[in-house]
């Protein structure tokens, strides 16, 4: 029998699917084998259902496939799908299938982001931090929202 927890992987695994290896596509549409792919972006499908912040994440991601990106939320950094599978090989990083935008992600809190970025880029990764450029009491001033979304922006990217 099905549990819910291969139920839920399976459906991560279903989403994400533009990820894979055989389905994947440059921000041009461009498979990997064609002369002119672009290994730096990815094709993230428009019907992909999205949360405002894992929008924000997809939105530095199509640009920025190339680069394993810690994503800042709170008191912590995430690092999602492809990114998630690198912090659990590289740094030993427990996988959970959770989280409003429904995918894998694993991450470390704040006090952890300088190892863990060291730590990747000395194996090799180049690195991205997007960072919260407010917090939530300025997201909701500035937007007039009980739900307002903080801003984010990718600030730096380590290279080897």
């Amino acid at each position: 029998a099905v549990t819910g927890a291969e139920t839920k992987h399976q459906a991560v695994r279903q989403r994400f699917q533009f990820l894979d290896h055989s389905n994947i596509r440059d921000g041009n549409g461009r498979a990997p084998g064609h002369e002119e792919y672009d290994t730096r972006t990815v094709l993230v499908p428009p019907e992909l259902k999205l949360s405002a912040s894992q929008q924000q994440y997809w939105d530095v991601k199509r640009r920025y496939v190339d680069v394993v990106l810690f994503f800042k939320v709170g008191k912590f950094y995430e690092l999602y799908e492809r990114d998630a599978e690198v912090g659990c090989a590289a740094l030993d990083w427990k996988m959970t299938v959770s989280g409003v935008g429904h995918c894998r992600q694993c991450g470390c809190p704040e006090s952890g982001i300088d190892a863990a970025v060291s730590s990747l880029v000395n194996l090799g990764y180049k690195v991205g931090r997007i960072e919260q450029m407010e917090t939530a009491s300025q997201a909701k001033e500035r937007t007039g929202s009980k739900t307002a979304v903080i801003r984010r922006e990718l600030v730096m990217v380590t290279t080897p």
